[in-house]
């Protein structure tokens, strides 16, 4: 008599391969819903332009000069495209200073700059809110790492709409 078909299920699957190739199934369709594939897919096409403006807060000089207008900048994270910076604004850094009597004094720092870029890319707009690329929400407050072929940073995003 045959005892190796004792335990299984129609000759060849026995529970626990049966309980392993739920798991697999379910985890596949955690990952999907988790990453918001079905929206991604329902979105459709890049048709809108979308501008938004990134903070990038006390760097050097080099960093300031590094981004110019026209570049195209990247996700540090996907390494997706995000668009073209389209403007670029320098302002002080102002460097805190702490008094020994308690006062606090805000001076310009000789080193350091603010910058604000502009960037235009192609996304989505949808009810919560504009993606660039399908999937890389840029809304006010988010935090944003750039690459740009001579620089790496990180920066804030200040605001974002949809232009013509």
């Amino acid at each position: 008599m045959n005892t190796s078909r004792k335990g299984k299920l129609f000759g060849i699957f026995n529970i626990l391969d049966i309980i392993i190739i739920l798991f697999i199934i379910a985890a596949v369709a955690g990952v999907i819903f988790k990453s918001n594939m079905l929206d991604v897919i329902r979105s459709g096409s890049n048709d809108d332009n979308i501008e938004f403006k990134v903070r990038i807060s006390g760097v050097r000089d080099f960093t300031c000069d590094a981004l110019e207008v026209g570049d195209k900048i990247y996700d540090s994270e996907t390494g997706a495209e995000l668009g073209v910076i389209t403007n670029k604004e320098v302002s002080e850094f102002m460097t805190r200073i702490d008094q020994l009597d308690g006062t606090i004094i805000l001076t310009p720092s000789p080193i350091l700059k603010n910058v604000v870029i502009t960037v235009e890319g192609k996304g989505t707009s949808r009810d919560d809110g504009y993606f660039i690329n399908g999937n890389r929400l840029v809304a006010p407050n988010g935090g944003l790492g750039i690459i740009t072929e001579k620089v790496e940073t990180n920066g804030i995003i200040l605001s974002s709409r949809k232009v013509n």
